[in-house]
């Protein structure tokens, strides 16, 4: 499955040049190891710019794999490391 997920220049930069091998995202997303997940990059406003990086999920946490008395029942995310390719 293919996922495009919009990063301002100030995480977009650091996926470009590997540095940042991790997202972060609330809300649950079907993401699942194998997926590829295409950052575009976009400003402030959220305007994409046209810039994008393509990667590949090798590894996925969602929150329903935390226990409850961690204190995060209600807030859905997901983290998600990847390569770039």
């Amino acid at each position: 499955m293919e996922h495009n997920l919009l990063s301002t220049k100030k995480w977009f930069n650091p996926i470009v040049n590997g540095l940042k091998l991790f997202d972060f995202r609330k809300g649950f997303r079907d993401i699942k190891v194998g997926d590829i997940v295409t950052f575009l990059e976009a400003d402030e406003l959220e305007n994409v710019t046209g810039n994008y990086c393509r990667v590949k999920v090798n590894y996925v946490v969602h929150s329903d794999d935390f226990p409850a008395h961690f204190g995060w029942i209600g807030n859905q995310f997901t983290i998600f490391q990847f390569v770039v390719i």
